[in-house]
């Protein structure tokens, strides 16, 4: 499965995809694209497996995902690998088993499930991925079939997750999975670039350079790729061909001027000091010196 999208399209945050560009892929379903950030936020369904008191699996799904060969990565700032459970085991690796990691959560008790648990081993476990990621596949295992913890827990969860959005709280250790419509899923931070080449590269193409007018190239923390900003005065879609708009600081700004009158111009705004007074009105204006000139004969 992997995610075809078209992010240059999408407007400073929306929720849904240009028409006739699907907002799902598989079991990827994008929620929100960010221009300015360079992500998509989209929800992808959680691993798990059960067992009964006797230590018989009863339910599992492991989840795997690619990316495709599009310009997106996962985001390693922003998203964790997380496991839920008191005697589960989760591993994850990508597709070209060139990366791997596993997560143990383990408890002899019913842990509290609150936002102020560290998620650093009981109850919950979490661990960073690394940066250019493109697929990624994870599974559960156990360590006792949960038979020494049967009375409170008797499945365990493991997703990746947008670090912002997750609340332990949402995770007590007596949830059991749901099907279908109603299946849980976890928010999902995907980077995106316009294409993988150097802004110098992308302007040599004109016809198919991305950023429209009063727009930048810029380079993103990923380290692959250009995306699009508006310059500094201006705001909106850089995407667009007149995406980027003058921003009228006069009427923006809280008092942009220290003294008088504030003129917008494109990209920028002016201050004018009082009659008698000088400087860029923006910092402030000071009075002027009085000379006196005494003409003799």
């Amino acid at each position: 499965m992997s995610l075809l999208l078209y992010p240059a399209a999408a407007s400073t945050a929306r929720t849904d995809a240009k028409p006739g560009c699907q907002d799902k892929s598989g079991n990827i379903h994008a929620r929100n694209i960010s221009v300015l950030e360079g992500t998509i936020t989209a929800s992808l369904y959680t691993a798990f497996a059960c067992y009964n008191k006797t230590g018989s699996r009863t339910d599992n799904y492991a989840q795997s995902f690619t990316l495709g060969s599009g310009p997106f990565t996962l985001s390693d700032t922003r998203n964790a690998f997380t496991v839920i459970g008191c005697d589960t085991y989760a591993w994850m690796t990508n597709n070209e088993s060139t990366y791997g990691a596993a997560c143990l959560s383990l408890c002899t008790e019913n842990v509290s499930m609150s936002d102020g648990n560290p998620c650093s081993g009981s109850g919950c476990c979490q661990t960073s991925i690394p940066k250019g990621l493109k697929s990624l596949k994870y599974s559960l295992s156990t360590l006792n079939e949960y038979t020494d913890v049967s009375d409170f827990n008797l499945c365990g969860f493991a997703f990746l997750v947008d670090k912002n959005s997750f609340q332990i709280s949402d995770w007590p250790l007596s949830r059991k999975p749901k099907y279908d419509n109603d299946a849980y899923t976890a928010d999902v931070v995907i980077e995106w670039v316009v294409e993988n080449k150097t802004c110098e590269q992308a302007k040599a193409n004109q016809s198919a350079y991305a950023c429209g007018a009063n727009a930048n190239c810029t380079y993103p923390e990923i380290g692959q790729g250009y995306r699009c900003s508006c310059n500094e005065g201006f705001e909106g879609n850089p995407y667009l061909r007149e995406g980027c708009q003058d921003i009228d600081e006069c009427k923006v700004l809280k008092n942009p001027c220290k003294e008088d009158t504030c003129e917008n111009v494109i990209g920028d705004y002016n201050c004018r000091c009082p009659r008698g007074k000088y400087g860029d009105g923006k910092t402030g204006c000071q009075r002027g010196s009085i000379i006196t000139i005494i003409a003799g004969n």
